[in-house]
């Protein structure tokens, strides 16, 4: 067994850290200078506590709150920091570190108008102060923010670090509602026209992993990055310091507890995801936590649970350090799932961008996929898939395929055998396709046109005969989804325009009828545009360049209005990430 590592002391050169007791004869200029000391050091728990102490010592309590303000900011402790500050400034209102302080922890606690307040005086009383500047730019950003109103050149185009960008919340006509048969969900209190930003959440807490593969994580019982068991420890810790806290956590699914709700349980749950709710002490119960982590965090990374990275605000993400990363959002958590989902949300630096990705009327309920990229699956797959979570979907989607007509059937499982790598058949559409990438014959790319072709006319002819709507046609062939992707691949090699246009527009009408705005929706619209660009040789630019206003439609209902030069900006973008995409891969 190898021995523990010993320390004899700091190393050659290094400062030892000042002893951490405090003694009761301890002088107040001494406590001061050691408080002082921890701070310069980073050591911020150290420092609140003799800062505290001074507090005992000192009729002059200006200066101790003042600093004790910072270290509670430091420490992410914002009432606390706030209280402090309030209190040098009932007794000074033009203490301009104390109005600075104030505006900061207003800002973390979400209250924009007292921010803006504070920064307001603070700039009054130190106009040329930079600092101070800075903090009232950010309440005027912030308070605009918080009425939804974010400006797209920092969302999606600024070069700045992931950590160093603050957003607002935003709850725009959205209130919590008992679905039957569901628990609770996002219901509609207006109209909502596709594209609106329907709320911005920021997360109650983050877990970060840079763990480097999958590992069983004893805190939730299945494999992911250990992320979720950071978020997992914050949120215990959380729990345990603020009351409020835990109820907005603890009113969350955790598949036990609070499986069945009753509608008298409506304002409490509305009161929770917002957190204006009336705080009650309730016990920590780690076990509880770990389950309400299973069954409600968001994340990007491995988990079961991972949101797709989106292709506009990709290299922000790959700016971080951090490999993945799990959160938890109230509101978020209360959208339920649907394979068939009518909004798409996004993560730009931690916040969660809810849009609707349809119009939408007063009442109806607002639904998220749970899956990602996933939902071209097979209804089995997706109803399995949905496990994870503790419930089998019942989405319009999932009911149609369900009760799938038997000629139906036949004919999207004949060309999932025909696409299928496990095992690929000989003479397959698969076995087809490889041999022409091998051979790069416009023969070989034709005969897999001609099978594919065979099965989709097989596929349409069975439809034909059912009396599904053409929006539930959609949803079949959307699980086939990698046979129209195999025709315009070898479309794009025969450099035939004329069909590779028809089937880049099948391919984006079935996006739109399953899950319109997605990253995968968004990435194959603007595909599309340099595909047909590369193969019209000159010719055919009108359907080019309603291609491009295809893409640009879609591009809007995810990530909002954007100026001309910013849309263009945008597409390149998408473009040439999804290029870099291929390449990897």
């Amino acid at each position: 067994m190898p021995l523990a590592r010993q320390s004899f002391g700091p190393a050659d050169g290094a400062r030892a850290d000042p002893p951490t007791d405090i003694s009761a004869s301890e002088s107040l200029e001494t406590c001061k200078a050691r408080g002082k000391e921890f701070f310069k050091r980073g050591k911020y728990v150290q420092a609140k506590a003799l800062y505290s102490r001074c507090l005992e010592l000192s009729e002059q309590r200006e200066d101790i709150l003042s600093n004790l303000s910072i270290v509670h900011l430091k420490l992410s402790e914002w009432a606390a920091a706030l209280d402090a500050a309030q209190q040098v400034l009932t007794i000074d209102p033009t203490h301009v570190k104390c109005l600075y302080r104030a505006g900061a922890a207003h800002i973390k606690l979400q209250e924009y108008k007292q921010a803006l307040t504070c920064f307001t005086s603070a700039a009054q009383q130190s106009p040329a102060d930079a600092t101070v500047k800075a903090g009232l730019e950010t309440a005027h950003e912030m308070l605009r923010q918080s009425k939804g109103q974010f400006n797209p050149q920092q969302l999606y185009f600024g070069s700045h670090q992931p950590q160093h960008v603050e957003y607002a919340s935003y709850t725009g006509p959205l209130t919590v509602k008992l679905i039957a048969g569901q628990g609770c969900g996002l219901v509609l209190t207006a109209a909502a026209r596709k594209g609106q930003l329907l709320a911005v959440c920021k997360p109650l807490a983050v877990g970060e992993s840079k763990h480097a593969g999958m590992v069983f994580d004893h805190s939730t019982g299945c494999m992911n990055d250990m992320s979720q068991a950071d978020l997992i420890t914050q949120l215990i810790s959380l729990c345990s310091s603020n009351s409020t806290t835990q109820q907005r956590v603890y009113a969350l699914y955790d598949h036990a507890d609070n499986a069945c709700r009753h509608e008298e349980d409506a304002t409490f749950l509305q009161g929770v995801s917002t957190g204006n709710m009336t705080p009650q002490r309730l016990s920590v119960d780690s076990a509880k936590v770990a389950r309400l982590v299973k069954y409600n965090a968001f994340g990007e990374g491995k988990s079961h649970n991972a949101t797709p990275m989106d292709p506009l605000v990709m290299a922000k993400h790959e700016t971080s350090a951090r490999h993945c990363m799990c959160a938890l959002y109230p509101l978020l958590s209360m959208a339920n799932h649907s394979c068939c989902p009518n909004s798409q949300y996004m993560l730009i630096n931690d916040v969660a961008f809810v849009r609707a990705g349809k119009d939408l009327k007063k009442g109806e309920e607002v639904t998220i996929s749970y899956q990602g990229n996933q939902l071209q699956a097979h209804v089995q797959e997706r109803q399995k898939a949905t496990q994870n979570w503790g419930f089998h979907c019942k989405c319009a989607r999932c009911q149609a395929e369900m009760s799938i007509p038997s000629g139906v059937n036949k004919a999207l499982q004949t060309i999932r055998a025909n696409l299928s790598s496990s095992p690929c058949a000989p003479g397959s559409v698969l076995a087809s396709f490889r041999a022409a990438n091998k051979s790069s014959s416009t023969r070989d790319y034709a005969k897999v046109v001609q099978q594919v072709q065979l099965l989709l006319n097989e596929l349409d002819a069975a439809l034909a005969e059912t009396v599904l709507s053409d929006q539930q046609k959609g949803w079949m062939c959307f699980t086939v989804l990698s046979a129209y992707e195999c025709c315009r691949t070898c479309y794009e090699h025969l450099q035939d325009f004329q069909a590779l246009h028809q089937v880049w527009q099948t391919i984006l009408r079935l996006h739109k009828s399953t899950s319109p705005a997605s990253d995968y929706h968004v990435r194959e619209a603007v595909t599309a545009v340099y595909s047909l660009h590369a193969t019209c040789g000159g010719t055919h630019q009108h359907l080019v360049r309603n291609a491009i206003k295809q893409a640009e439609a879609v591009m809007a209902l995810r990530y909002g209005p954007m100026s001309d030069a910013q849309m263009q900006q945008a597409v390149q973008q998408v473009a040439d990430r999804a290029t870099d995409l291929q390449q990897r891969q």
